[in-house]
């Protein structure tokens, strides 16, 4: 009788448990629309779209007003390769000395995610700083 009842216990205890913690971490999509706008005057030397701080589209020398869209077709592998489980899409304006942007405007998924005012130019030692705007998915 005391092998039945722990028989039925441990039973019991299995099934009430969660197979794994899986439960928590988000599924990827197959895939972002990513839309990047900036207005201003004058030109942008480069112009990056990241996903997790690696860059998967670059522009470079481009006349404002500028507006690009992207696809990011996953990988399935993006959470993972990352400590906070988690997919960082960001974009990066890198500013002259004679740009002047006003904004900078990050959509995915046709949603406006993040945003910038800003009006800036280079470092007076010349090098080139970026704007970045990011959404963390």
């Amino acid at each position: 009788m005391k092998i039945i009842i722990t028989l039925i216990a441990f039973t019991l205890i299995i099934s009430s448990c969660s197979k794994s913690d899986d439960s928590f971490i988000k599924e990827v999509p197959e895939s972002f629309d990513i839309k990047i706008e900036i207005d201003g005057i004058f030109s942008v030397p480069r112009i990056h779209i990241g996903i997790n701080s690696l860059v998967i589209k670059e522009w470079r020398h481009e006349d404002l007003p500028f507006t690009a869209e992207y696809t990011y077709i996953t990988k399935g592998n993006e959470i993972n390769n990352t400590a906070c489980k988690c997919i960082t899409i960001s974009a990066w304006a890198y500013l002259s000395k004679i740009n002047e942007m006003q904004t900078f405007k990050l959509y995915v998924d046709g949603n406006l995610v993040d945003s910038t005012s800003v009006t800036a130019s280079a470092r007076p030692d010349g090098t080139i700083n970026p704007t970045r705007i990011e959404f963390v998915y």
